[in-house]
């Protein structure tokens, strides 16, 4: 029963990460071993956003560490351990707690000596900026733990680079490209754990910086963006975009100009704040103005649109049920649904839910 409720859950997700996005690309999956212990180290801009871009690949059934403030009330404990969610222990959660995270890294040694997979963000947070931070090195502890206990296990790492064109706007365009697999035992030596965890974390790093945007520290972050906006860049595209990098100086580009909008296009965004704002009201008034960090704004606003519009659709379709009947109601619901469908698919980043 668990494993059928935890499946419909997923394709609830999937479901709803479709309606939300605009579009979502996704490179190199068959690249990803299967019958093997894996490991997804991947570049962490955008939340839980971010966890849950694995979860739209079908086939792939992931054990997810997140931080561990997020587990606090009981309830988000069992929501988020159903979830397959691991709490890693931060020492902004208090030293006392971090003695916690060997009993997590036992968990995730356990789970990829079953061959499963296990998803990890190893620059420690979260950040809205096009680059990858510099990796802990605490993740290479879970790979020596597995290989203390089966020394033969052939675990396999597969970076994960996740792309956002505009990640705090809506609705956004995505993509995640799946790197080629790095057999661990290929850089491990028992012998000497401290050079095998630099390896390995040098590995990694070098790999995620070609499979998303890395605007390296050299570089002085604002102008360079707005340089590449200038350009136009598809950020979908992080092999195009890093090779803009390297001769940005001889590109130059006035950015272009939105220009006015046509009437169409007015009118449709018109009718659609118009019929979607009991929910877009209360969005902008009561919730957003309380979420602290701009990396959280998409993952609570996904979670808002995921709970919040299928109740919607339902009391939508009781009330106009007894006025015109339950064929025509069913119809003018489904109606909405495709209406708003097509405004996510075709609209830009200008709509209310921005704001």
């Amino acid at each position: 029963m668990r494993k059928f409720l935890y499946l419909f859950c997923k394709q609830w997700v999937i479901l709803f990460m479709h309606l939300y996005f605009k579009e979502i690309r996704v490179f190199g999956k068959r690249s990803v071993p299967k019958g093997k212990p894996v490991l997804f180290i991947a570049n962490h801009q955008n939340a839980l956003m971010d966890a849950m871009q694995v979860v739209v690949d079908r086939g792939i059934c992931a054990y997810f560490m997140t931080r561990a403030d997020v587990f606090e009330k009981p309830i988000l404990r069992k929501i988020f351990t159903f979830l397959q969610m691991l709490p890693i222990y931060r020492i902004r959660d208090g030293k006392r707690n971090m003695v916690k995270n060997q009993e997590v890294f036992e968990r995730c040694s356990q789970l990829l000596l079953d061959n499963n997979y296990v998803l990890i963000f190893p620059e420690g947070n979260h950040n809205l900026k096009r680059q990858v931070r510099p990796l802990s090195k605490g993740f290479t502890r879970i790979l020596f733990s597995t290989l203390e206990k089966n020394p033969g296990v052939d675990i396999q790492l597969v970076p994960v680079g996740m792309n956002y064109q505009s990640a705090a706007h809506f609705p956004d365009r995505c993509s995640h490209y799946f790197g080629k697999p790095i057999p661990v035992q290929e850089f491990y030596d028992s012998e000497d754990l401290p050079g095998s965890a630099l390896r390995i974390r040098d590995r990694v790093q070098e790999e995620l910086q070609t499979l998303t945007t890395h605007i390296g520290p050299e570089l002085d972050y604002k102008s360079t963006v707005d340089s590449l906006d200038a350009l136009g860049v598809d950020y979908l595209k992080p092999k195009e975009v890093n090779a803009t990098l390297l001769n940005l100086g001889e590109l130059s580009a006035e950015k272009p100009s939105k220009g006015s909008r046509n009437l169409f296009s007015r009118v449709f965004k018109f009718v659609f704040e118009t019929l979607n704002y009991p929910l877009i009201g209360p969005w902008r008034k009561y919730i957003k103005p309380k979420i602290k960090e701009k990396e959280f704004v998409s993952s609570a606003r996904f979670l808002y649109c995921m709970i919040f519009y299928p109740l919607f659709y339902l009391l939508l379709l009781l009330v106009v049920w007894p006025l015109i009947g339950p064929r025509v109601a069913f119809l003018v619901v489904l109606g909405f649904i495709l209406f708003n469908a097509v405004y996510v698919k075709l609209g830009g980043h200008e709509i209310p839910f921005v704001g």
